[in-house]
């Protein structure tokens, strides 16, 4: 099981930034996934953890006409803030750290797959509840060529049995995979997008770790071991 957390690091690189100060501590608290680094443990997986801030580079983005962010300024490296105003300078930097990540990835891939039939991505998130009105504790996201709908249902129902509301897809959708994987039966991609409401409050734009932390870090590890136990 490959554990893929690709938002936790508030290292923002060595670049030119528009806006300073409170303005982008505030842009950096709405864009990280905190503590995914802390949530998404389990040990018998290998986890692959970006080490920069999606405000330097998106390894989520697709590096190709596919991106359909880019036209807004928030494809691989982000020109624009969530709100739309101007985020950097200029983009003239390499995006050497977007491809070693994913090749990182790959080769985790391609490894598990020399002792394992079956092999999961789980692709770990949490979200802003302000994303949308109606938005869900938990969302799970698949993509039609690599999923495994019927262990979905079943995660989606460990969540479910501790209380917490699940919507598939929704309010994000789809699963990272490599290009040489989509479609492969031996592997499969899951992403699980934790809403930041019931594990963290916001100090200040600083994250504070509530009395759910510790909740939804076992409920997580309860699917983590229910996806483990999967792979054969």
């Amino acid at each position: 099981m490959i554990l893929h957390i690709p938002h936790a690091s508030t290292d923002i690189g060595d670049v030119s930034y528009n806006i300073s100060g409170d303005d982008l501590k505030k842009e950096l608290f709405e864009s990280t996934d905190w503590f995914t680094d802390e949530l998404f443990i389990h040990s018998k997986s290998f986890p692959i953890i970006f080490n920069k801030s999606r405000l330097y580079i998106d390894v989520e983005r697709f590096n190709d006409e596919r991106e359909t962010m880019e036209h807004i300024g928030r494809g691989i490296k982000y020109t624009r803030t969530f709100h739309g105003e101007v985020l950097k300078k200029n983009t003239n930097y390499s995006i050497e750290a977007y491809l070693e990540h994913h090749k990182k990835l790959k080769y985790a891939v391609n490894q598990m797959l020399h002792v394992k039939k079956k092999v999961y991505i789980v692709d770990c998130h949490s979200f802003n509840n302000e994303i949308a009105t109606d938005s869900p504790d938990v969302c799970l996201g698949y993509n039609d060529e690599n999923c495994d709908l019927v262990t979905l249902d079943k995660i989606a129902k460990i969540f479910q049995n501790h209380g917490y509301s699940v919507k598939k897809n929704y309010p994000y959708s789809g699963s990272i995979i490599p290009d040489e994987y989509l479609n492969n039966p031996q592997v499969f991609t899951m992403m699980i997008e934790i809403n930041k409401k019931i594990y963290m409050h916001n100090s200040e734009f600083t994250p504070v770790k509530s009395e759910g932390f510790m909740k939804i870090q076992k409920v997580i590890f309860e699917a983590l071991e229910f996806l483990h136990q999967q792979e054969v």
